[in-house]
């Protein structure tokens, strides 16, 4: 998509063409097809919104853009539920393959990389798929939110909505002393997620790390946001978190 044309006219006609395409793929049940077609009009919205913000374009194109990342964050993600859904009953049908080494037992059987996405995107998808399952409608409803709030639709938001909701629901369950910091319980992990939980400690980490290291306020008890502003914790955050 040229972002010069969008500058000039606000001309974002293939990506509601595109948008529509994916959504027919996702009805036809193609959720692979339509979570690769979707990210992709994500990235093009997102960029068109944020160069279109820049250059002060009128709110209305800004708007357009945000309503169809809006749009295609909503598809990749019910598609990803739909990835995520269908790995986990191939899983209980004992179909899948976790770890260790390919053998002539075990060729036969599904590995993660089979479905389209790594095991970091399978455990999002996982936890997302929770999220939507306990209260049909949720992640179109964040989604709306975003917008209507005039806040971007993003898949970070997401992700952090869907790991607040998991941990909330572990506190909620029975006692266990081993138990994490976010408060999630120890023995209710998959063995799978294990690494991915170890880097996004690392990730968050990392980032808090850069926001200290950035500068010393003359108050330390003030709060983040009174020095730094959304744009800048996003630069400062932008390398540990996929946005």
């Amino acid at each position: 998509m040229n972002l010069q044309v969008v500058r000039d006219k606000g001309d974002i006609s293939a990506l509601v063409q595109a948008i529509e395409r994916a959504r027919g793929l996702l009805d036809q049940g193609d959720v692979e097809t339509a979570r690769m077609l979707a990210e992709g009009i994500y990235d093009e919205a997102k960029a068109a919104a944020s160069f279109a913000a820049r250059f002060k374009a009128s709110e209305v194109i800004i708007a357009k853009a945000r309503r169809l990342q809006a749009d295609a964050l909503l598809i990749e993600t019910l598609a990803v539920i739909a990835i995520a859904d269908r790995w986990r009953a191939a899983k209980a049908s004992g179909l899948t393959q976790i770890g260790g080494r390919p053998s002539a037992d075990t060729r036969h059987l599904i590995k993660v990389a089979d479905t389209g996405l790594d095991k970091r995107r399978m455990f999002e998808a996982s936890r997302l798929s929770t999220l939507e399952h306990d209260a049909p409608g949720t992640i179109s409803a964040l989604i709306s939110d975003r917008v209507s709030n005039g806040l971007e639709p993003s898949r970070s938001f997401l992700r952090k909505t869907a790991s607040a909701s998991s941990v909330k629901r572990q506190k909620g369950a029975s006692p266990c002393a081993a138990t994490l910091r976010t408060g999630e319980h120890v023995r209710d992990l998959h063995w799978y997620e294990l690494q991915e939980i170890i880097r996004q400690n690392l990730q968050d980490n990392a980032a808090l790390q850069r926001i200290l290291d950035h500068c010393i306020p003359a108050d330390p008890s003030c709060k983040v946001g009174d020095v730094f502003s959304e744009d800048s914790l996003s630069v400062l955050l932008g390398k540990a978190n996929r946005a």
